[in-house]
């Protein structure tokens, strides 16, 4: 892959692509697009690529698992909810006994591209996305949940014409 096609790659993950002229060390230096000091080297594009690929599929991985992790909080008592939301807060320690099990029912999102630019359009890069931070937002989305999408607001807009078209048409 070449240099141009790298940058336009790695900058839908927020991420900056350089190259280095000193021959002593790596050759390649990626930083997020909102951070000047986080460097990471890399010798050869390629590696970078794989390394963010990875990076971001991680994301994605784990924004699906605290959607489904604070979705089941909300079903339980309050004192299993507090624990809950104590571990999400102080992101220290192994998760509660009671979210362990649903690890294993969590699938790898197919929109995932979507999930990431959701998220470098939130932070600017996925550079420092981590769990916690994904796990707070899922719970504060859950309080409060974001207005739909343009385009889902238009399908329904649709969809809605179309239902009163049809049962204007039944009622004749």
């Amino acid at each position: 892959m070449n240099q141009a096609r790298a940058k336009k790659r790695l900058n839908r993950y927020g991420i900056l692509l350089s190259r280095q002229d000193a021959r002593e060390s790596d050759r390649w230096l990626t930083r997020p697009a909102n951070d000047v000091e986080d460097w990471r080297c890399f010798p050869s594009i390629r590696a970078a690529i794989e390394y963010w690929d990875e990076r971001a599929r991680w994301v994605a991985y784990d924004t699906a698992l605290a959607k489904v992790l604070v979705e089941h909080a909300m079903t339980l008592d309050l004192e299993d909810r507090a624990a809950f939301d104590q571990w999400i807060d102080v992101s220290a320690g192994s998760m509660p006994e009671v979210m362990t099990n649903l690890c294993t029912q969590v699938s790898f999102p197919s929109n995932w591209k979507e999930v990431i630019q959701g998220w470098v359009a939130r932070e600017g890069s996925i550079a420092r996305v981590d769990i916690s931070q994904v796990l707070k937002h899922a719970r504060s989305e859950q309080k409060a949940p974001s207005l739909p999408s343009e385009r889902e607001a238009k399908n329904d807009h649709r969809m809605a014409e179309r239902r009163d078209y049809i049962e204007s048409r039944t009622t004749r």
